[in-house]
């Protein structure tokens, strides 16, 4: 990995990192998290359960994954950090295979 890919992953992580110690918000997760049979252990809702007004199936057996492995919010949102660390190195990866 060069300097440049690094320094953006630092920031990246640096910028979402607080997440890890705030707690849910009130938008959404009550149907997403709170509310969902997937999330109470019931997995083939995952594909029958609409929480709102979006068919989320891998959204919801992401969120079961959480629920599953961490006790509280910041588990959720470590998940989400580093789904967004693999897209900051994505494009340096297509990059790479292009040069071959």
């Amino acid at each position: 990995m060069n300097k440049y890919l690094l320094t953006i992953l630092a920031v990246t992580f640096l910028m979402f990192s607080p997440l890890l110690w705030a707690g849910f918000v009130g938008l959404d997760d009550g149907p997403y998290v709170h509310n969902s049979p997937v999330v109470r252990g019931d997995l083939l809702a995952a594909f029958t359960h609409i929480p709102v007004v979006s068919y989320v199936p891998l959204t919801n057996l992401s969120l079961a994954m959480d629920n599953f492995f961490y006790d509280r919010a910041g588990g959720f949102h470590l998940t989400n950090i580093l789904l967004h660390l693999g897209i900051v190195v994505l494009p340096e990866v297509v990059r790479e295979q292009r040069k071959q």
